[in-house]
């Protein structure tokens, strides 16, 4: 980066003249040598650590889960605070602002009971939840985690992160190709992983050029990035405030994601972005100009923004998906969209200016409302829920397929199907359309992959894969032998990969006696997070006894009987066996 450049350039010639006058602040005394010296200089340059009053910077101590958000918030600048109190963090300690901050952006909830534990030394799947949550980071491969030796130990809440640094090579593990989900994190290993996410990071105001080979971030508003090729994501952090950045001539490989910026902020010039624009701006209130050459593919809202295009010569905004916003927040577009989806209930939409091609109010979008300022034009809305439009605007097409559709302003066409009533210009239209019959398509059938159980041996983990899944006239079986396993082996929970994933298992019986209630064929059980099918959630206890199930089964087998189930796919009954 050019001014990272100069700024080297500039220091290196003060020190060599005034070598007396000038000692290196990040050279802490403990640190030379070190496997981490590198890392720990770079990002104490950075203000993400410092170091202790004695000189040292400790780097094999374990780090506290104090210190570690204090981190993460050096890193991101956060500056929207949470009300939460915990009774273990007094307003007086100098890591309050942190925790109160690091729960506002969702990276922690503390460890129950009204405690954050701050003091505590931080376990590495801890650790890892909490670098997933802060990066937004996403997992592709949910077993990514199962490389490691001792992958039973992962608890199930954490699996999802420490996957998602696997596959992306920001964690290696410890020798013996363990994760060691329970021991604790070093103060060096946590800044490790930050370098292994970030090549650098903005924390100054000015101009800035150059490649960046990962991820970079900026933290700080008046930021200008210029002829630059970011191969992963581009984070714009809370710490810019209400500040500018502008993209010129920039092409992002991966995502942008924008928690900080005002309402005369974020613009994009001659800018492409292969990935997605995500907005999380946490008050809602954030600008973000599409100008020149700019493409940005697809956009996602998840909070109140203006999307402006503005003296385009390129396609500006691509798709755009309002999916969350707060009370209170509004989304504004300002130019001419292709399509425009919206699955946010409740939400408050506004064209100030230009055209929608097509607005898709989907079912989740119930209540939702666009209001159309005078000169726009929407040319086909569809409506899969109860939502509206109003304004002054100009609907040339609208489909309504729900109940409790308001079209304040009258379409020149309109369809409302068979079977729903809607209100066009202050009228009820009671529907009559009804489709030319196509042959419906055959559904598809649910494939369950594979079947897993988790059990606990001493202080041990091991998670039991079915070896294979037998199908027979339609039932799919997994079976385990748990025989060789002692009493006190404890059951935790399951897990079922299927094709889709979504899906819901619905328990129906075990060893014959069925789970209905009185008889009426409503199922007991019904599990809609078949990845995570946990003893506590059947029957309340965290685990089960083997010891205790044989004594209900006479030590024999169990069997236990359900189907999965999803809309648009046939229902497949499945059964797991458990030999005790």
């Amino acid at each position: 980066m050019r001014q990272r450049f100069k700024k080297a350039v500039l220091m290196s010639l003060v020190f060599c003249l005034f070598p007396g006058l000038m000692l290196n602040s990040f050279a802490f005394s403990d640190m030379s040598g070190h496997w981490a010296e590198d890392v720990v200089s770079k990002w104490a340059g950075k203000e993400v650590v410092k170091g202790l009053p004695d000189d040292t910077f400790r780097p094999d101590a374990n780090i506290t889960r104090a210190e570690f958000v204090t981190i993460v918030g050096n890193v991101m600048k956060y500056v929207n605070k949470s009300s939460e109190e915990f009774v273990d963090v007094p307003e007086t300690e100098w890591y309050a602002e942190h925790v109160a901050k690091a729960v506002a952006a969702g990276v922690t909830t503390g460890v129950g009971n009204g405690k954050f534990a701050p003091k505590n030394s931080i376990t590495r799947q801890e650790a890892a939840v909490m670098i997933y949550r802060a990066f937004r980071l996403q997992v592709k491969n949910k077993n990514a985690a199962d490389k490691f030796s001792d992958a039973g130990l992962i608890a199930t809440w954490a699996k999802d992160a420490v996957s998602a640094l696997t596959e992306k090579g920001y964690v290696t593990g410890r020798p013996g190709n363990r994760f060691a989900p329970l021991d604790y994190i070093t103060r060096a290993e946590a800044l490790k992983i930050i370098d292994n996410i970030l090549d650098d990071i903005v924390n100054n105001s000015g101009e800035y050029s150059g490649d960046i080979s990962e991820n970079l971030l900026v933290n700080t508003g008046d930021v200008t990035l210029k002829g630059m090729t970011v191969k992963g994501t581009l984070y714009l952090a809370e710490g810019i405030g209400d500040g500018n950045v502008t993209l010129d001539n920039v092409t992002v490989h991966g995502d942008i994601l924008v928690y900080g910026g005002g309402e005369n902020s974020i613009k994009l010039k001659d800018t492409v972005v292969d990935g997605n624009l995500y907005v999380l701006k946490y008050d809602g209130k954030v600008r973000i100009v599409a100008a020149g050459n700019t493409v940005v593919n697809n956009t996602q809202v998840l909070s109140g923004v203006n999307l402006e295009e503005k003296d385009l010569t390129s396609e500006g905004f691509g798709k755009v998906e309002v999916i969350s916003a707060d009370p209170g927040e509004e989304v504004v577009l300002d130019g001419d969209f292709d399509e425009v989806s919206v699955t946010a209930s409740g939400s408050k939409l506004k064209l100030k200016n230009g055209t929608i091609g097509t607005l898709n109010m989907e079912n989740d979008a119930t209540g939702s409302v666009i209001e159309l300022d005078e000169g726009t034009v929407v040319n086909t809305v569809l409506f899969d829920t109860a939502a509206g439009i109003s304004g002054n605007g100009t609907v040339k097409n609208a489909v309504v397929k729900a109940d409790h559709v308001i079209l304040d302003i009258v379409p020149e066409n309109f369809t409302v199907y068979k079977g729903f009533t809607a209100r066009v210009g202050g009228n009820e239209v009671v529907g009559d359309y009804v489709p030319e019959s196509e042959p419906a398509p055959a559904p598809v059938a649910i494939v369950p992959k594979s079947v897993s159980v988790t059990i606990k041996t001493g202080e041990e983990f091991k998670t039991l894969t079915a070896e294979n899944i037998t199908k027979k006239n339609g039932l799919y079986v997994a079976e385990f032998s748990l025989k060789s396993y002692d009493d006190n082996t404890q059951l935790f929970s399951a897990k079922i990969e299927a094709e889709p994933q979504d899906v819901v298992l619905t328990l129906t019986a075990v060893n014959g006696i069925s789970l209905s209630t009185n008889g009426t064929g409503v199922n007991a059980e019904i599990i809609e997070n078949v990845s995570d099918i946990t003893v506590k959630s059947l029957i309340g206890a965290e685990s089960v006894s083997l010891g205790t199930i044989r004594s209900l089964v006479g030590g024999g087998v169990v069997y236990i009987d359900g189907y999965l189930k999803k809309d648009g796919y046939t229902d497949v009954p499945v059964r797991l066996i458990l030999a005790v």
